[in-house]
């Protein structure tokens, strides 16, 4: 097995120093090469480095060198021997202006008294004589040749826009693993992608486009991420998979979807969930197993092997992404260690049926669940102690009550509506307690509600029904403005896209359709 790839934090420093350097931010790269003590001493070519000094291309050659970090001694010979070459062609006043105003030759007076007198004699002739510049058989040739190997010991070649190559490397290597579409435009700051967000907010109106499953498969569950990026879909024959939105497809930029080597359970998966940025995936099946998925690798982090005894209804990461809420056919909602893997480090017990959902508050001081016994319980979510029992006022005639399928949270509200089989939805003010308002269908009987989402701002409701009717409630005005048939066989869920205006219903007929404006 390979060891894991080091970067050394220097590295790391000489990226953003290239980068300074080569966008003018020349104080920027002071203060970094002073304060970490690293140096760039980087060229694009050693040979035309080299090249540039046989030359005697000096003003390359000093542009070159003046960010980098040099040992005293080479330094002192490369102003040595542009000092010698300028008084070889008459530009004495510049030699002179080198020897006195270079801070390296200027520190050579104290140091190297005779070297120094040398050039200062030489700088004050009337007349270059090429023996008092190159002593000891030297030429100026055999000279550049000598600075050229000398330096050349002190630099190292990297190309051009070195930081901006590798983050443009790892997002297309993003792109291949699946984790960035091909057209996705993507904050490299905060590290998400942009998904085009609608502004305006307005009810569906035609089935965009849907997905077909197979004709003994139905889909159970889906779900879309927060960013919008990934939409997934749980079914009867225990698989997962990731859909483009846009065409209806498999994803195949996910390698393990185009390798046929889908994400599963052994049994019918009944629920997922995405983490808050998109990473993770949590599912839910039929044996009351639940795992913990990276979505761009199709891996299973985690196995929660008997998180319940029965189905698991819904599941769903706590607040602060530590751990995992489930809730089951067992009666039960309980909370695992996603870190520790432990089972049911919190359960609340006291439904005297199956649990459907369950909700946490935004301070994570409240648990809301929801009940096929007829009520919502509203739990302390740190003592487990149970501190209210909310029923419905019934629409039907029968003894049992009908059942609470969800609580749902109206987005920059206090407000979270409570969702139960019947032809109303009721808002419940967290605030005070008590359910202060009710949305109805209109009808009496034939419209019970099966499933609800909410807008991402809060401004639309939507609900079907046993009907197969979709009822898009402007919350707002508290009035139903549209209605519309979704399917020939029954309605199991939908969902809402958390940017757009687009609904995802599925049902028996073995679909999932898209519905948009």
């Amino acid at each position: 097995m390979s060891a894991d790839l080091e970067v050394d934090s220097k590295d790391v420093i000489k990226l953003l120093m290239q980068f300074c350097e080569e966008n003018g931010l020349g104080k920027t790269y002071e203060a970094l090469q002073e304060e970490s003590g690293v140096t760039l001493n980087t060229v694009e070519s050693v040979d035309g480095f080299q090249a540039d000094i046989k030359n005697g291309r000096w003003d390359t050659v000093l542009k070159a060198v003046s960010s980098m970090v040099l040992p005293s001694e080479k330094l002192c010979d490369l102003y040595e021997q542009i000092l010698v070459e300028m008084a070889e062609v008459g530009e004495m006043d510049v030699a002179r202006q080198i020897l006195r105003e270079t801070d390296v030759l200027r520190h050579m007076s104290e140091t190297q008294h005779e070297r120094h007198a040398r050039l200062e004699n030489l700088c004050n002739k009337t007349f270059f004589e090429i023996r008092d510049a190159y002593p000891n058989g030297a030429n100026k040739e055999k000279r550049r040749a000598y600075l050229a190997t000398q330096l050349s010991t002190e630099i190292t070649v990297a190309p051009k826009s070195r930081l901006l190559t590798l983050l443009s490397h790892a997002l297309k290597y993003q792109r291949q693993a699946g984790t960035l579409p091909d057209t996705a435009r993507y904050d490299l700051f905060r590290g998400i992608v942009h998904v085009h967000s609608e502004i305006h907010e307005t009810h569906p109106t035609a089935e965009a486009r849907s997905i077909k499953f197979s004709a003994n498969v139905t889909p159970e569950c889906a779900a879309f991420s927060p960013d919008g990026f990934f939409f997934g879909t749980g079914s009867l024959d225990g698989f997962i998979e990731i859909w483009d939105i846009e065409t209806g497809k498999l994803r195949t930029d996910l390698s393990y979807q185009k390798a046929g080597k889908l994400m599963m359970h052994d049994t019918c998966v009944l629920c997922l969930n995405f983490s808050a940025d998109g990473n993770m995936l949590l599912s839910g099946c039929q044996n009351g197993v639940i795992r913990v998925w990276k979505v761009s690798t199709g891996v299973c982090l985690r196995k929660f092997e008997r998180a319940h005894s029965k189905g698991v209804t819904s599941v769903k990461f706590t607040r602060d992404g530590s751990q995992v809420l489930s809730t089951s056919f067992d009666g039960t909602a309980k909370v695992h260690g996603l870190k520790s893997g432990k089972v049911g480090m919190k359960e609340f017990r006291g439904h005297t049926s199956y649990v459907n959902s369950a909700y946490q508050n935004e301070s994570s001081t409240y648990l809301y669940t929801s009940s096929a016994d007829g009520t919502v319980r509203i739990w302390d979510f740190r003592s487990l102690s149970l501190l209210s029992t909310i029923s419905p006022p019934s629409s039907h005639s029968l003894s049992d009550p009908p059942a609470y399928f969800d609580v749902i949270s109206i987005p920059h509200t206090e407000f979270v509506l409570l969702c139960s089989r019947n032809p109303f939805i009721e808002i419940f003010d967290t605030t005070i307690g008590k359910v202060v308002k009710t949305i109805r269908s209109g009808k009496s009987s034939g419209g019970d509600f099966v499933a609800v989402a909410v807008s991402p701002k809060g401004e639309w409701i939507y609900c079907v029904g046993e009907d197969k009717l979709l009822y898009c409630f402007h919350y707002a005005k508290e009035e139903l403005s549209h209605t519309m048939k979704v399917s020939d066989k029954d309605i199991i869920g939908l969902t809402h896209h958390p940017l757009r205006n687009c609904i995802a219903t599925w049902g028996m007929d073995s679909f999932v359709r898209l519905w948009t404006p």
